[in-house]
């Protein structure tokens, strides 16, 4: 379901001030949690998972032993 319709019916639902402030909390709390699963406990599923990608691999290698750059 898309993020839009939940966020007008929660401003039909709640009105439009307490609806915002509803959607505000919820998808921050939402995006925590998406984010504290993928980060411990579905890391060895996604690691298992490119594992016969050596291009993935390569990446998963780097960013672990330089970390992210941002400029190339």
């Amino acid at each position: 379901m898309p993020g839009s319709a939940l966020t007008l019916g929660a401003g039909i639902l709640f009105g439009v001030l307490r609806g915002s402030i509803i959607v505000s909390i919820a998808a921050t709390l939402g995006a925590t949690a998406a984010f504290l699963i993928a980060r411990y406990l579905a890391r060895e599923w996604v690691a298992g998972k490119i594992a016969a990608h050596p291009e993935f691999s390569a990446v998963d290698q780097a960013v672990a032993s330089e970390g992210w750059k941002w400029w190339a």
